[in-house]
């Protein structure tokens, strides 16, 4: 095949191939071989002339033709001019005759040049101690068995209290979307931050408040750093009284005793501070891989994560500030660096590699956790029903692989 690149654009080509007659007729000999087992009037299966099934297929199999050949220009042209693809090509023109001609459009990866992934020297993450972990889990098990009464008329907002509200809050004199709600659900002291408790500790259902909230620098950039009016009115709410550690709440968790309890929240609380290290440590390796690598990514890659971004977080695009849908397309475009750079990191090293059967068995065991699998025909079954979203996930599983064998070369200081 002849094939002429045109680069029209950053990372995009226009790609024109030509088939020679030779190559035309190899194809349809191979297309012919598909269709010598179907069906003919008057033929036993398999048994018809290659005449008579040319003539009683004749548009399916310029058809097939047709598609085998633009296949083949592809990848042909993906091996020949060593180009990796992002996304499906777009076809622009097709024409079978003596000689076969196509035009297609297509998006490659970024090409860079890796650096340092190795050896990194990462900070030790600061976090909670293992004995710190295991009496909020013990707190929270107190939590869930513990008696809950809805408030009555006496009764205030005080922390750990789960309570209904309608809010509203205002950046000067214009409403903030994103920071109103009717009919939230607030858990007093731990969903929401300190300071904004701290605003309704002491209100009574029915009650209405108004009061100044200082937004945090994490947040939304529309809203970071700003001091924001807030009108909260109470609808209702619940108090809990917590179970007392004793052998009772043992047996409602299914364990015998209150030492077997501690002991197996011991256990639970080790395994969460080791599993949070190893997130904290990819987050920073992640980080450190996105600022070691500078190239671009294609603008409409970065705007359709953005919009996957904004929609996983429930935000309207259309409601949103441009500060705020820059700050989605910085996080975007991390992202896809992210994991232009993992998947070249997997080309160039064998050892970050997974094959698809030892990709499928992560994904298995992953899923596992949730929901239980009768055999492996009830594994397939329910991963080809996640349709697209399967890609998603496998891709996540390679990726989380590469970033584990990166973690084995890291060090970590204090």
């Amino acid at each position: 095949m002849d094939i002429n690149l045109e680069e029209i654009d950053y990372c995009k080509f226009r790609v024109n191939v030509i088939a020679s007659k030779d190559e035309i007729d190899k194809k349809r000999e191979d297309v012919l071989d598909i269709f010598k087992s179907a069906p003919i009037k008057g033929f036993r299966k398999g048994k018809a002339p290659a005449d008579v099934i040319k003539h009683y297929y004749k548009s399916q199999i310029e058809e097939s033709l047709k598609k085998a050949l633009t296949e083949d220009a592809f990848y042909n042209t993906l091996f020949e001019k060593n180009m990796k693809h992002l996304g499906s090509p777009s076809f622009e023109s097709i024409v079978l005759s003596d000689k076969f001609y196509c035009t297609f459009v297509m998006d490659k990866r970024p090409d860079f040049e890796l650096k340092q992934y190795r050896n990194l020297e990462i900070p030790k993450p600061e976090m909670a101690s293992a004995v710190e972990i295991a009496a909020k889990k013990m707190q929270d098990l107190r939590e869930a068995f513990g008696e809950v009464k809805m408030y009555e008329q006496d009764d205030f907002v005080e922390n750990g209290d789960k309570i209904i509200v309608n809010y509203q809050s205002f950046d000067g004199d214009n409403k903030v979307d994103q920071l109103s709600e009717e009919g939230g659900i607030l858990e007093v002291g731990k969903n929401v931050d300190t300071d904004f408790s701290d605003n309704i500790l002491g209100m009574k259902a029915g009650e209405t408040r108004e009061f100044n909230y200082y937004v945090k620098h994490n947040a939304l950039p529309s809203v970071a750093n700003k001091t924001l009016k807030v009108v909260l009115t109470v609808i209702s709410g619940t108090k809990l009284s917590p179970h007392p550690i004793d052998d009772e709440l043992a047996k409602k968790y299914g364990k015998s005793s209150v030492e077997e309890l501690q002991s197996h929240l011991n256990e639970l609380a080790s395994a969460t501070v080791a599993s949070k290290m190893k997130q904290d440590l990819m987050n920073q390796v992640s980080l450190r891989l996105v600022e070691n690598h500078d190239f671009k990514v294609q603008d409409w890659l970065v705007e359709k994560e953005a919009e996957y971004l904004i929609s996983s977080a429930k935000l309207d695009k259309n409601t949103m500030s441009d500060d705020d849908k820059q700050f989605y397309k910085s996080l975007a475009e991390k992202n896809l660096k992210l994991s232009l750079i993992l998947e070249k990191i997997r080309d160039e090293v064998p050892e970050a590699q997974l094959s698809e059967n030892e990709t499928l068995d992560i994904l298995k065991a992953t899923l596992s956790r949730n929901k239980h699998f009768s055999n492996n025909e009830d594994f397939m079954n329910s991963i080809k029903s996640m349709g697209p979203y399967l890609q998603v996930l496998l891709a996540k599983v390679k990726d989380e692989y590469v970033l584990d064998f990166i973690l084995k070369s890291v060090r970590v200081v204090d």
